[in-house]
């Protein structure tokens, strides 16, 4: 009986540590592994919903949104036509400053 339990703890991890050496497989950009890829990067892959599945996908989407915010700061001042604020002096008011 102890010769069964024995044999059932028993583990063959000789395949795992193979697998764990093999220096050819990358794990996937999405897991947040690779040093090289950016944080903002990997962040937009993970919160697409699986539609960005790509760094360069990604960069790419980075890039469109942020001229897209800057076109949207820009076009915002031109369209709006206020005059500009005229600010009254304090010295008229203060006869200290007279």
């Amino acid at each position: 009986m102890d010769e069964q339990n024995q044999q059932k703890e028993a583990v063959d991890l000789s395949d795992v540590l193979h697998r764990q050496t093999n220096v050819s497989e990358k794990p996937p950009i999405a897991s947040g592994n690779d040093l090289n890829t950016p944080k903002i990067v990997l962040w937009a892959i993970r919160k697409s919903g699986g539609i960005i599945k790509t760094e360069k996908q990604a960069i790419l989407v980075l890039v469109a949104v942020s001229i897209l915010v800057i076109a949207i700061s820009i076009a915002l001042p031109v369209s709006q036509n206020t005059k500009p604020v005229t600010v009254p002096s304090p010295v008229g008011d203060n006869p200290l400053l007279k």
